[in-house]
């Protein structure tokens, strides 16, 4: 998986901040069961580039009765708005264009077009 093309693109570790600092490719992070390094930390994390994270230790059981530890949260907004892919295509059966999901059935306004696959 490190060696995919969007690993490689957009879990570089790049423009990260955690807890209001920019991470570079010398910050390490210490847990009990060894350091990581800030790649290893986004990959482990899936904390995608442009990302900030905060940090933060329970101590006490949580919602939902989530054991005590360090958890974190990652936010970049232009992954979480990001949506589907979208890709422009004539349909099969009307030739009319029309727009999908990348990977679903080309399907539009099904009254108008009496062949839908």
């Amino acid at each position: 998986m490190l060696a995919h093309e969007i690993t490689r693109t957009y879990l570089a570790g790049t423009r990260v901040r955690f807890d209001g600092f920019e991470l570079g490719p010398t910050n390490s992070f210490d847990f009990a069961f060894g350091t990581l390094s800030t790649l290893e930390f986004v990959h482990l994390f899936s904390v995608f580039d442009g990302s900030r994270v905060h940090g933060q230790a329970e101590r006490r059981p949580g919602r939902g009765d989530a054991p005590p530890g360090m958890y974190f949260t990652v936010i970049n907004a232009k992954v979480i708005q990001a949506g589907e892919p979208r890709v422009s295509s004539d349909c099969v059966a009307c030739g009319r264009q029309t727009v999908r999901v990348e990977n679903e059935p080309l399907l539009h306004n099904v009254r108008s077009c009496r062949t839908v696959r």
